[in-house]
């Protein structure tokens, strides 16, 4: 990126972002995916996309790139990575119908590491927004069920 004079900024997602979050407790990737945030020479830098199989993820259903908080950000020279919460991590797995997504839910550390108060807030503000609210094969209808499995108990967290 130096070399071709490219800046830009991105926003890591997919499961490179589960890997940096949860670190063991994540199953392994082998791709990386962003959304890109802000961007000087567009042209540029989808080459350099191109050149290393980073896959820019053009839709993401909920939340919108720019109600993303942040956990964390990495800065390099040319290079700006904005690593979101576990909470909008857990989101994008909830918002998903993938089975990969629920597996994910179900198999690995997500919902233990998240404020689960902040999250269902998160899913009763978003879920209205989803393209096919009516789809029942949305993860986030089986939120109860993956809590259960983590062995968190939703009442007892919003009792406190």
């Amino acid at each position: 990126m130096v070399t071709n004079n490219v800046r830009a900024g991105v926003i890591l997602i997919g499961g490179l972002l589960g890997k940096y979050l949860l670190q063991d407790e994540f199953r392994e990737t082998f791709d990386i995916d962003i959304m890109i945030r802000k961007v000087e020479d567009a042209t540029g830098f989808r080459k350099v996309l191109d050149q290393f199989s980073i896959d820019e993820v053009t839709v993401v259903e909920i939340p919108p790139k720019e109600e993303i908080e942040f956990a964390d950000v990495l800065r390099f020279s040319n290079l700006t990575v904005y690593i979101p919460t576990i909470e909008y991590f857990a989101l994008t797995k909830l918002f998903s119908t993938r089975v990969k997504d629920e597996e994910d839910l179900q198999k690995t550390g997500i919902l233990k590491q998240c404020n689960i108060i902040e999250l269902l807030e998160m899913i009763d503000d978003y879920k209205a927004f989803v393209l096919n609210p009516k789809n029942r094969d949305y993860n986030f209808y089986n939120i109860d069920s993956y809590l259960k499995l983590n062995h968190i108990d939703r009442v007892s967290i919003i009792e406190k």
